[in-house]
């Protein structure tokens, strides 16, 4: 990766996130597994990680095909409450709601486990002579109170802040830790994916944006 900034970097609380996998079973027999179909989706940050796994699972299981989306931790637990998909991937739990939603059409919660642990990151453009944010500075940004580079150091540009679309577990998260709750301004510009975030950031050197520490070899992640 192109380098780490140190202001958050070492904040453990804040960079730490988790990774969830939520499934029901449905008393199937085990007749049943010998040609199956898994279909799993939802957390966009952990798509090339539950990839690579399906594969490797498939490898071991030539009987088994597993199709996986992602299109954020929202959708997915939209379409496994609506019986469209057997896993979700999710990098947050459930809200109070959703659980209420799936345990009306299953009968039960399921069950979920922790699949892995993951960080936060800053993705800045190489060329921007910014390096280092708090956490302060980057909930200022977020909330349009800092809308110029020159307040933190650098050039005489505007920021182009650039968001994840809210039915993405890491747009809540980032709201929830940086934003304290408080709400995105307007003037955000929204990325599906952690990797149009990523195309954005390399594109405009005014641009900032966050996701996984895993994506963005080409960003600079303060």
């Amino acid at each position: 990766m192109s380098g780490y900034g140190q202001s958050l970097k070492n904040d453990n609380n804040f960079m730490r996130k988790y990774f969830f996998i939520f499934l029901i079973l449905l008393g199937c027999s085990a007749k049943s597994y010998k040609v199956a179909v898994i279909r799993i989706k939802g957390s966009d940050t952990m798509l090339i990680l539950t990839q690579r796994l399906a594969d490797e699972y498939m490898n071991l299981n030539p009987g088994v095909s597993i199709y996986v989306e992602g299109s954020g931790t929202a959708n997915g637990i939209k379409s496994m409450i609506k019986g469209e998909v057997d896993i979700c991937t999710a990098s947050r739990l459930l809200k109070s709601d959703e659980a209420k939603l799936l345990a009306d059409y299953y009968g039960t919660l399921g069950m979920y486990f922790l699949l892995a642990k993951d960080a936060l990151s800053i993705y800045l453009n190489p060329a921007n002579p910014v390096k280092n944010l708090t956490r302060g500075q980057l909930k200022k940004i977020y909330t349009c109170e800092i809308k110029n580079w020159k307040e933190l150091g650098g050039n005489n540009e505007q920021i182009l802040a650039i968001n994840r679309a809210p039915n993405s577990g890491t747009y809540l998260y980032f709201q929830e830790h940086v934003l304290e709750g408080e709400q995105y301004c307007a003037n955000t510009e929204s990325a599906a994916t952690t990797e149009a975030v990523i195309e954005a950031v390399e594109k405009n050197r005014n641009a900032i944006g966050y996701g996984g520490i895993g994506y963005g070899e080409d960003v600079y992640h303060a």
